[in-house]
């Protein structure tokens, strides 16, 4: 499976989720038309990845029969084909406009596809036989010597069609086509299912074996065997590879082969013989038990289910349950579990997608019963842990999807004979079930190389690390801390960690103040997200703090009137249905150096979308959106935002999440005008700066295609993501112009900033994906002076932009290297040359456990101060303040 990761957007909206939604933190609890389907997980991996979409009703149709314009668009996608061919205006069945037009056009460059003279017939629905030939064309495999003996072990094989059977028999022999009850169906109608199936064992390297004969497969990641009388040689798989139930008695000999990870077998009564060298990482059996009824119980995603399990003939015979209390739709989903666990004689099963806890719970519960009926265990057990241990009882501590999940390890003769969770704050059912999964395992394999529990993995990470910090403690030979080097910068001030709050604590924005600095963030207490400001003194002791439940502040600046910040707040109300919701208002502040609140405002209380629902109003939803907020000189704030409200005091009638400017009062806080304006699309406003003659200038994302702005926008604009750059008049009347960039998704992750000539600098993420970050230079009429790419290891995201005191400017971007779930993440400062884009220098801020850098300013003395977190050794996130000096 190829699984798309937006590192930056999935762990750092896990690290804020005092408001996020428990299911975006782990997994969807969403039952779905594919959840228990047989292609369930296929088909939910190909959604992932944008190769399949739901319909209108949110279904994606498995058992849907499928037309030649959706196999092949299936695989213009799988192949990221974009290349097209004229020859498509020959057929006069494809017509200009329609939504398959182009890909056919893309199919026809490719040569895989032919129709039948000047007809393609794009509406007829294609056999199965049809999509063998397609597929084997699209990927070039070679029929011209497959191996016919294989077809013909096929009970069906003579209805396969003459023009077919050479691209049938090769997908065979290649691991890509399987059959249904020894048939192979040739004349059936591809399923949507069978399609998406088919395809991902080539789009992820997967092969499947089901008829008995001799095959060599190379270099793959995954093989499934399913059937007797099967021969591999010459093969490389580099994850698992796994001999289903269904081979039952009979034979598989694998020959020369080498299975990196698993080599799993799922039926004691399937004979597997390696030979020449074969061999696997870890082999995995069954285990034997004895007959007779056991009882067991696991959580599952209220409460605990317990089953009772029969044992006859050291088969399982049946699966009962006997109580529990999860919701009925979803525990009804996830009963099909048992049947499975019962057909294929084994524990070891998919859960239901949608009821995901629920079934995990029953499979879990199942485990548990069976533990007193094992005779003999299918795999071993390591009698104890490497390296050399004292004895004793010691407590780790470590992050998981929360700070402070510790574990306690009993240790005894060099093993690890008792491992416990203990204080956390973690969310049921996820941890209950990663402690459920990964503690039997850590115990089983007396190591902590185990896999996280799916859908739970941050708890499991958690705790797998918690128990490398306890036997860390133990071990007769430590690791050592590595040594930090914090020369190259100034910590002023950190806030947060054990005692101060049980949560994480950022700051996101700091200003240089007259007698030294205030920094704005959140603070999570009590499972309360709470806005904090806080001011130091110019040697990090602490002056005074306001904390505010339910605010984000992300942006401060320095204002005629005191210190301004804008965010949001979190409040409740009753929408028009009567059922309470999280109403999302944006807000704003005037706060003086002295900590006195001169006023502080909440827009958009009772304010309802289109749809009667409460709305989402912020001036910066996300904690990158730096510099969004312009003190114009006539005794107003402009701020930008977004808004979904059609009701309220940013109704509109625009469609979806759209920007907004709002120019505020700075005495008072009052509304002096709103502007909100968009596209159909998600729009918003995400970074402002001033030019010298008064103007705005705007910087935004938009996924729309229309866009309107009084008198200016843009229109007839395909492009689903842009970053969008306007002048716009300081009365927010007037668009001068406007400058549009293609990304590959919406930008919110950008920041603008002018010199003192009035060029204009717009830094922003995704113009490549997660793969670096662009910067572009305009001048004050909107001409593109350069565009510059900085491509990094690792996924990167643009944090903020500020001119530094050369005339240069200041970019921090995220940066995140290493795997999704083990990545490094630091902050990374660079000064850009002005003139030509280039990198004058680097300032990379990292520490130990992780750091990134947010908003920076440049300081008084020359330094740079920036606002950012760090992470302590209990995976606390705390506030930090630095200052850097370039030497």
């Amino acid at each position: 499976m190829k699984i798309k990761y937006m590192a930056g957007l999935l762990a750092l909206a896990v690290l804020l989720t005092s408001g996020l939604p428990k299911a975006q933190a782990h997994s969807s609890n969403k039952i779905s038309d594919v959840s228990g389907h047989w292609a369930q997980d296929v088909m939910l991996e190909w959604q992932e990845e944008g190769l399949i979409f739901e319909d209108s009703n949110g279904k994606l149709n498995p058992d849907n029969k499928v037309t030649r314009a959706e196999y092949i668009t299936f695989i213009n996608r799988m192949l990221k084909l974009e290349d097209t061919s004229k020859a498509v205006e020959k057929y006069r069945d494809l017509e200009l406009g329609a939504w398959y037009y182009k890909e056919f056009a893309k199919a026809l460059s490719a040569g895989y596809i032919s129709g039948s003279g000047a007809v393609m017939s794009p509406k007829a629905l294609i056999s199965k036989q049809e999509a063998v030939v397609m597929l084997s064309k699209a990927i070039g495999i070679s029929s011209d010597t497959a191996d016919m003996t294989i077809l013909n072990q096929a009970k069906d094989a003579d209805k396969v069609a003459g023009w077919a059977k050479n691209a049938v028999a090769a997908a065979i022999n290649g691991g890509y086509v399987t059959g249904n009850d020894g048939k192979l169906e040739p004349l059936d109608i591809m399923t949507r299912a069978a399609a998406v199936t088919m395809l991902n064992r080539y789009y992820a390297n997967t092969r499947t074996l089901c008829f008995s004969g001799s095959y060599s497969l190379g270099n793959v990641e995954t093989v499934e065997i399913a059937g007797s009388g099967i021969t591999l040689s010459d093969t490389d798989v580099n994850g698992n590879l796994v001999i289903e139930a269904a081979v039952g008695n009979g034979t598989v000999n694998l020959d020369g082969v080498t299975v990196k990870k698993l080599l799993k077998q799922k039926s004691l009564d399937t004979k597997v013989t390696l030979t020449n060298g074969s061999s696997a990482s870890e082999i995995i059996k069954p285990d034997r038990w004895a007959d007779g009824s056991y009882s067991g119980k696991a959580y599952g995603f209220k409460s605990d289910i317990q089953v009772e399990v029969s044992v006859k003939d050291g088969k399982l015979a049946n699966i009962n349950v006997k109580e529990h209390g999860d919701d009925k739709p979803y525990f009804n989903a996830a009963k099909c579990v048992s049947d499975r666990m019962q057909s294929e004689n084994s524990t070891d099963v998919d859960t239901v997608s949608g009821a995901t806890f629920s079934s995990r719970g029953i499979i879990n519960a199942v485990k548990n019963a069976l533990e007193t009926a094992v005779t003999e265990k299918g795999y071993k057990i390591a009698e104890a842990m490497n390296g050399e241990y004292k004895d004793g009882t010691y407590t780790g501590v470590a992050r998981g999807l929360y700070a402070g999940v510790h574990v306690s390890a009993v240790i005894k003769d060099n093993r690890l004979v008792d491992l416990t969770l203990g204080e956390h704050k973690e969310d049921r059912p996820y941890v209950d079930q990663a402690a459920e999964g990964v503690i039997k395992a850590i115990l089983e394999k007396q190591s902590t190389e185990v896999d996280t529990v799916s859908s739970a993995t941050y708890s499991s990470k958690g705790i797998i690390e918690a128990t490398d910090y306890a036997l860390n403690l133990a071990s007769k030979n430590p690791a050592a801390e590595p040594e930090e080097n914090r020369e190259a910068y100034s910590l002023i001030a950190s806030y947060g960690g054990e005692g101060t709050a049980d949560g994480d604590s950022w700051f996101y924005d700091a200003e240089e103040v007259t007698d030294g600095y205030v920094a704005a963030g959140v603070t999570i207490i009590n499972g309360i997200s709470n806005a904090i400001v806080a001011k130091y003194d110019t040697e990090g002791k602490l002056i005074w703090k306001e904390l505010m439940p339910d605010y984000r502040f992300g942006n401060i600046i320095t204002t005629s009137k005191g210190l301004f910040l804008t965010g949001y707040n979190d409040a409740k109300t009753v929408s028009k249905d009567g059922k309470q919701e999280s109403d999302r208002n944006a807000a704003a502040m005037m706060i003086s150096q002295d900590g006195k609140i001169i006023w502080q405002k909440s827009y958009g209380e009772g304010s309802v979308t289109a749809k009667g629902k409460a709305s989402n109003d912020a001036f910066n939803q996300y904690w990158m959106w730096a510099g969004n907020a312009v003190e114009t000189g006539d005794g107003t704030i402009v701020a930008g935002g977004m808004s979904d409200a059609s009701e309220g005091v940013f109704g509109a009638s625009l469609e979806n999440h759209n920007g907004v400017l709002a120019s505020i009062d700075a005495a008072t806080g009052e509304l002096v005008a709103v502007k909100v304006f968009g596209s159909n699309e998600h729009d918003m406003v995400v970074s402002l700066a001033e030019t010298s003659d008064g103007d705005l200038i705007v910087a935004g994302a938009s996924a729309g295609k229309d866009f309107s702005f009084m008198n200016g926008g843009w229109s007839k604009n395909d492009w689903d993501a842009k970053v969008y750059i306007m002048k716009v008049s300081r009365d927010l009347k007037n668009v001068k112009w406007t400058k549009l960039y293609k990304t590959e998704w919406e930008s919110y992750q950008l920041s603008v900033v002018v010199d003192a000539s009035d060029n204009i600098y717009t830094a922003y993420s995704y113009r490549e994906k997660t793969q670096g970050v662009s910067m572009v230079k305009l001048n004050s009429s909107g001409e593109e002076l350069w565009l510059k790419d900085y491509k990094y290891d690792g996924d990167s995201y643009v944090s903020a932009l500020a001119m530094g005191a050369d005339g240069n400017p200041l970019l921090t971007v995220e940066r995140y290297t290493g795997e999704h779930e083990n990545q490094v993440k630091f902050g990374l400062l660079s000064a850009i040359n002005e003139k030509d884009g280039s990198v004058a220098w680097d300032f990379k801020f990292t520490t130990n456990n992780g750091a990134l850098l947010f908003n920076i300013i440049p300081s008084s003395d020359g330094s740079i101060l920036a606002a950012g977190i760090e992470q302590d050794v209990m995976g606390y996130y705390l506030g930090d303040i630095i200052k850097y000096t370039h030497k």
